[in-house]
């Protein structure tokens, strides 16, 4: 999600700091290269270890009992990769995997229109149990608490600015670059903006108002608010970014300490 143009935090940094989202992509790829490796093989590792223990599922049969699965139904993924690789607008790139989806449900996959709306508006909701677990979700609904979450975070970022209610804070923030490098010392804001907003988007939007007189340059900081926000907001228990998803699989909060890619991340390029 991080390194997808339909991010939504990557189009929040880009907009904040007025960058072009498909540079900070190509930057985040760089920046990601150690930790993925590293955390990939950490996975595997925990695979083979755990293979015995665990419970088989075979998914592929779970989602042909289910779905019409052919190569058209990746349709609308290679169209958002391949368009992304032009540099097309993100919103027409958007607006045409849906349309691409929505042919390819009533088509392929036998849905009738009416189906199609309703899912369109309250999410999918699959008959299986098991596969219920894996893809339920989504829908114009679900967006809702997210978009006025979004909404009123955006109005603090006016509040600090009118009011200088940071000012006093920045000066303090300034000593800390001065001891630290400016990575380190938005990694650290980024954890202690992280536990008192309980918000990725605050995070992010916080972190950056704090951050951006101490790094001038917008690329730089754009790559240093995903590299520090973006991936430790989730690391938080408390916060949304970290409680919604949890929430989603039934899991227990100490499974963010298997999250090895969201703190190998800034660790790594703190280090590097």
């Amino acid at each position: 999600d991080r390194c997808s143009p339909m991010s939504t935090s990557a189009l929040l940094v880009s907009t904040l700091t007025k960058t072009d989202i498909f540079q900070n992509i190509k930057q985040m790829i760089r920046t990601s290269a150690i930790p993925f490796i590293v955390t990939c093989v950490v996975y595997l590792l925990i695979g083979i270890a755990g293979q015995s223990s665990f419970p088989s599922l075979d998914i592929l049969q779970l989602f042909t009992a289910n779905f019409v699965l052919n190569w058209i139904t990746l349709l609308p993924a290679v169209l958002v990769i391949l368009l992304s690789f032009l540099k097309i607008n993100v919103k027409s790139i958007m607006i045409i995997s849906i349309l691409a989806a929505s042919i390819i449900c009533v088509v392929v996959q036998k849905m009738n229109v009416l189906e199609l709306l309703q899912m369109m508006v309250i999410g999918y909701r699959a008959k299986d149990p098991q596969l219920a677990g894996m893809i339920d979700g989504g829908g114009i609904l679900s967006m809702l608490r997210v978009s006025a979450i979004v909404c009123i975070s955006s109005s603090y970022s006016g509040i600090f600015d009118g009011t200088g209610l940071l000012k006093k804070f920045k000066k303090y923030l300034d000593l800390l670059s001065c001891r630290l490098t400016p990575f380190g010392s938005t990694m650290m804001i980024s954890i202690l903006t992280g536990m008192i907003s309980c918000n990725q988007t605050l995070t992010i939007m916080l972190t950056h108002q704090l951050c951006k007189d101490i790094i001038k340059d917008q690329n730089e900081l754009a790559i240093t608010l995903e590299d520090t926000a973006v991936v430790i907001a989730p690391l938080i228990p408390w916060s949304i970014a970290s409680v919604v998803p949890i929430a989603a699989i039934s899991a227990p909060t100490s499974c963010i300490l298997a999250a090895c890619y969201l703190y190998l991340l800034p660790i790594v390029n703190l280090l590097i």
